[in-house]
Formats: C-alpha cells, structure tokens, sequence
C-alpha cells in the first residue's frame, strides 16, 4: 500500500520539476535531480508516509541519506524565502492532485457516491 504513495508523491514531484521519475530517483548528484529527490523524501517523512528506512529502500539508498535530506530541505524551508515559496507551492499542488486522484478512484468505484461528495463541497462553499 505504502508503494501507492510513494509513487504518488513521486510521480506529482517529479513532474512538478519537469523531469521524470526514474531521473528523480536516479543515482545521478545532478541538482537538477537531487532537489526534487530531496525534496520527495522530506514529504514522505513529514507526512509520515515511510521511515527513514523504508523511503530509503524505495529510493535505493541508505537510511542515513533519507535523514540527510530531510534535514536540508527543513534547513532551507526555514531559511530560504524562495525555496520556501517552492515547498508550499508543491504541497498545494499535490493535494489538490491527491484530491483529484480520490475523486476519479470513487467515481470508478462508485458514481453516486461521487456525486454526493461534489453536492456536499458545493453546498460548503
């Protein structure tokens, strides 16, 4: 199940830099890889998708990297006006792909329920 997520989160952050999965989680020390690599594993520990260990082991690499990275990318959220901006953006981008990805899932699963959940947003907002 676990692996729904990390793909998820893999497959929105990768493309949100324009580039792909498999070069996000390339070996490659490339900037242009390595942020949004960075990047992957602090979501997916601060949103308590995976241990150390686990995001390590989907990535390929070792736990202490996973710690690493996590570390940077909190360092440069608090520091970094503009990095920060990039955090926030991304994190809105994939909830509202999250939000998406569970609307079509029910709506394959079952339409009524969807349509239910759309009037009830409506009549929220």
């Amino acid at each position: 199940m676990k692996k729904v997520f990390y793909d998820f989160m893999a497959d929105t952050i990768s493309a949100y830099y324009g580039i792909t999965k498999k070069e996000m989680l390339s070996k490659s020390q490339k900037h242009i890889y390595l942020i949004p690599r960075q990047v992957f594993m602090y979501f997916c520990y601060t949103e308590n998708i995976g241990s150390y260990s686990e995001i390590g082991k989907y990535c390929k690499r070792e736990h202490a990297t996973v710690i690493s990275a996590v570390k940077m990318i909190k360092s440069d959220i608090d520091t970094n006006k503009g990095f920060r901006k990039t955090y926030e953006q991304i994190r809105t981008h994939l909830i509202k792909k999250g939000e998406v990805d569970f609307v079509i899932s029910k709506l394959l699963a079952n339409p009524k329920d969807v349509l239910a959940l759309i009037k009830q947003k409506l009549e929220a907002a």
